[in-house]
């Protein structure tokens, strides 16, 4: 399921609120499915998979699939460590 809040959040709030409507950050799994069963997505918004960061050189990282307005694709690993664009949207599973 994808969230969007509509409002800047860290990736702690977002998983909070995630958790509140009993869903949990979904995994690069996920986002990789998702991003093949809806190509078009990043067309209108970032897509963000809390459910597996990644320690770089000392700051976690998490997958994403930025917007591209262009039709390319890719998936890349974001900082997670501020607050997360109003306009993005979040992968969640069921708990």
């Amino acid at each position: 399921m994808s969230f969007h809040f509509d409002e800047p959040l860290c990736s702690a709030e977002v998983i909070f609120k995630m958790f509140e409507l009993g869903y949990k950050p979904a995994n690069i799994w996920h986002l990789l499915y998702l991003s093949i069963r809806n190509p078009d997505i990043q067309r209108n918004f970032s897509v963000i998979s809390l459910g597996s960061p990644c320690l770089l050189g000392g700051i976690y990282h998490v997958p994403c699939l930025p917007k591209k307005e262009t039709g390319e694709y890719e998936i890349k690993l974001e900082w997670s460590g501020g607050d997360w664009n109003s306009s993005c949207r979040f992968v969640g599973v069921l708990k």
